[in-house]
């Protein structure tokens, strides 16, 4: 990564959403990582979001302790956002957010990635395809066409704790740089939305 004028916080003409781009700085970073813990702990933040763009339950529960943590710092008043930490409220979590046809599809850019023997810290420019629908019923954006995707855009950060005696992530800490809702309807899909290949 280069932090210099060449540096932009996010893509402000984005179009498109490709998935896909989640784990390709991860691959990268791990056929490079010759320490063995970190390595295994990229390797299982690599799993969970191959299995949560798959939409593969089992596969993120398969990377996570019994009584993971879930916590989105921007957002710590809203429980839908911050489930308990049994694997029933964990599986609501996706169930709800993630999983639903209505759900919005992530594309990020690990553009920072910081490993130890204590957990992962991943940061880059975040983009979320809100389908129109959810705009509309849940958040109130009248305008919103329930037939179009919108992106939402902002920069992630996510710490990602690793339990070394269950040899598992022990959830995902996440701060968003802002809200990533202003001038939403301004950006609707135009170019796609890409699932994992």
């Amino acid at each position: 990564m280069r932090l210099d004028e060449s540096f932009q916080i996010f893509d402000r003409n984005k179009s498109a959403v490709d998935s896909n781009v989640l784990w390709e700085d991860l691959e990268k970073r791990i056929a490079s990582e010759t320490r063995e813990r970190p390595r295994r702990i990229l390797e299982l933040v690599l799993a969970h979001v191959k299995a949560e763009a798959s939409k593969d339950l089992d596969g993120v529960l398969n990377t996570l302790v019994e009584r993971p943590v879930y916590r989105f710092f921007n957002y710590d008043d809203n429980p839908d956002l911050n489930p308990g930490s049994s694997r029933d409220e964990i599986a609501t979590f996706y169930d709800k957010l993630v999983f639903t046809p209505d759900a919005f599809r992530i594309e990020m850019k690990m553009e920072i990635i910081i490993v130890d023997d204590d957990g992962a810290l991943t940061e880059g420019p975040g983009y979320w395809a809100y389908p129109g629908t959810t705009l509309r019923d849940q958040m109130g954006m009248a305008d919103a066409d329930p037939d179009e995707f919108y992106i939402r855009a902002h920069r992630v950060a996510i710490i990602w704790p690793y339990d070394a005696e269950q040899d598992r992530l022990i959830g995902e800490l996440v701060y968003h740089s802002s809200e990533g809702f202003e001038n939403i309807l301004d950006r609707k899909i135009t170019g796609g939305i890409t699932g994992p290949s």
